[in-house]
């Protein structure tokens, strides 16, 4: 499974990510500046977790295959 960064998670905890093995993607790297509904078009269509600090994101997730994950830090 992907592990998803969204933009406001820091470049350096993908990096960890990259360096412990797990296949990682941040938004930043991949589709800066992509709008929210894009991303959320991603989600309903592909198992990965998805890490954001964007509380937005929560109310997509009864209708998505990812798996979401909200954090306040």
């Amino acid at each position: 499974m992907i592990v998803l960064l969204d933009e406001n998670f820091p470049l350096r905890f993908y990096t960890r990510l990259q360096k412990e093995g797990l296949a990682a993607q941040h938004i930043l790297l991949t589709d800066r500046g992509i709008h929210d509904r894009e991303i959320i078009a991603r989600l309903k269509q592909e198992e990965v977790l998805f890490l954001t600090q964007d509380e937005d994101f929560i109310e997509a997730a009864p209708d998505c295959k990812a798996s979401i994950i909200w954090s306040r830090v």
